[in-house]
């Protein structure tokens, strides 16, 4: 039989124990494996670390800067995953971001696993309103705020662990960046759709062709008697970008608009005239037809609504709100406003 010291016992796993240690100190000494946080923190910087000293996720190009031929050679099809940028007017990530981005990223380690050449990264967008309220609000520079933001969503998104190919990141805030999408859209504002060439010209063409009358303008007049802003309303017309004056859904507290209403595409047969049929309407409710807002449908039902709303509660009638939905056929909204 054993000895053991005063006040040590035997445990049934063979460590000894002392009586007066803590149970921290016993748990270390039963479990000294154990995945605490510590070791995970230790654990998974230390393979992010090593991901990134050996290009792990690096997607190579045919040439260029980042081409890299062997490692070209070893992929098969080419795969690019792109997850929406966070916006960095917010000080870091949210519980959201990585809900969308760990989907992202193991499909992109799986098709790295069946050889694709994955090409998967990150960017920021910080174009925008709330940066600009922010830097009135606290009086810092926007470009100050937003780099420190940028700098903690880029560690943030590293101890998730994702897989990104980092050489690639960008941000819309980098002039280096965003001179490029100034420039392609100065080509489409200078540009316009010719229907019988199928494909887009010039705008400068075309007011060659309005100079030497082989096409007349579609406003039906003369291009030489024209003043310079009727002939800029004139190119407005035809030009792929160009400004326009459209209802929209206004937010007074940012002074901008919320959604993409500025326009009505692909209206519902049946839609345009039932301003009339609840106009006509006898019962005490009033049904309210909502779209996707990004169809631009929203406005125009809500509007002919209310316009019947203010019709029954001129009348005496009281009105209560529905909301449904615009894939409706013109039958069943007909059904679901009359009956």
């Amino acid at each position: 039989m054993s000895t053991l010291p005063p006040g040590e016992q035997i445990t049934p796993v063979g460590c000894v124990l002392g009586m007066e240690d803590s149970n921290e100190q016993q748990g270390e000494r039963l479990t000294p494996f154990r995945y605490t946080a510590e070791l995970a923190t230790e654990i998974e910087t230390r393979w992010q670390d090593t991901w990134d000293e050996q290009g792990t996720f690096n997607s190579p190009n045919p040439a260029g800067p980042l081409a890299d031929a062997s490692a070209l050679d070893r992929r098969g099809e080419k795969l690019f995953v792109l997850d929406m940028f966070p916006y960095p007017s917010g000080a870091g990530l949210h519980v959201g971001h990585p809900l969308g981005y760990i989907g992202t990223d193991v499909y992109s380690r799986f098709k790295r696993m069946t050889n694709h050449n994955v090409l998967y990264t990150m960017g920021f967008d910080a174009f925008g309103l709330p940066a600009e309220q922010y830097a009135v609000q606290t009086g810092q520079h926007p470009a100050i705020t937003t780099d420190d933001n940028v700098a903690n969503m880029r560690r943030q998104l590293r101890r998730l662990g994702l897989s990104h190919d980092r050489r690639r990141s960008i941000s819309t805030t980098d002039p280096e960046y965003y001179r490029w999408t100034q420039w392609i859209f100065t080509q489409i504002f200078n540009s316009w759709y010719d229907t019988e060439a199928q494909r887009a010209r010039p705008i400068s063409e075309l007011i060659a062709e309005f100079e030497s009358g082989k096409q007349t303008p579609s406003n039906g007049r003369d291009w030489s008697t024209m003043t310079e802003s009727e002939r800029r309303a004139c190119l407005d017309e035809y030009r792929l970008a160009y400004v326009s004056e459209a209802p929209v859904n206004w937010c007074p507290g940012l002074g901008t608009v919320v959604a993409n209403e500025e326009g009505i595409v692909g209206v519902p047969t049946g839609l345009r005239d039932l301003d009339d049929k609840l106009g006509g309407l006898h019962q005490s409710d009033l049904i309210i037809i909502a779209g996707r807002p990004s169809m631009g449908k929203t406005s125009l039902a809500t509007n002919i609504a209310f316009n019947a709303a203010q019709k029954l509660q001129d009348s005496g009638k009281k009105s209560s709100i529905a909301f449904f939905s615009l894939e409706m056929s013109s039958e069943q909204l007909s059904t679901r406003i009359i009956s």
